[in-house]
């Protein structure tokens, strides 16, 4: 079997970006994550991915960048989700309020998600025409 690291969405049964998976943990998980561990956390999830990835070795940075890209729809989704099935109020409201500052950082120009200069094997996210 081929040896790869690999993180399931257990509840939807598929599996997603990595950007989205990663991003996920750290949302559902957020009151257990400070920067200290957050740091710890990606440096962890980079030296494995890195060992058993071969020649192309990716930074923090642009796993985070791969990340700042899908902040914004997984708190829309999950405040979306949570909020329509009546679940954690608090937990939705929390989530609309960093939603509402990470856009106002892309707004600003603190915050981009380039459509060039990714990694080739990283899926696409180019709007429609």
């Amino acid at each position: 079997m081929e040896e790869r690291l690999l993180q399931v969405d257990y509840d939807n049964s598929e599996f997603g970006t990595r950007a989205f998976e990663l991003v996920y943990i750290i949302i559902r998980f957020h009151e257990k994550f400070n920067k200290d561990i957050y740091k710890d956390f990606l440096n962890m999830y980079l030296r494995e991915y890195n060992r058993m990835s071969g020649d192309r070795q990716f930074s923090i940075k642009e796993l985070e960048q791969e990340m700042t890209c899908v902040w914004p729809y997984l708190f829309m989704e999950q405040s979306v989700f949570y909020r329509s099935i009546g679940v954690d109020e608090d937990f939705c409201n929390f989530m609309f309020d960093v939603l509402r500052a990470m856009l106002n950082e892309y707004a600003n120009g603190k915050a981009s998600c380039p459509w060039t200069g990714r990694n080739s094997e990283f899926p696409s996210c180019k709007p429609p025409a």
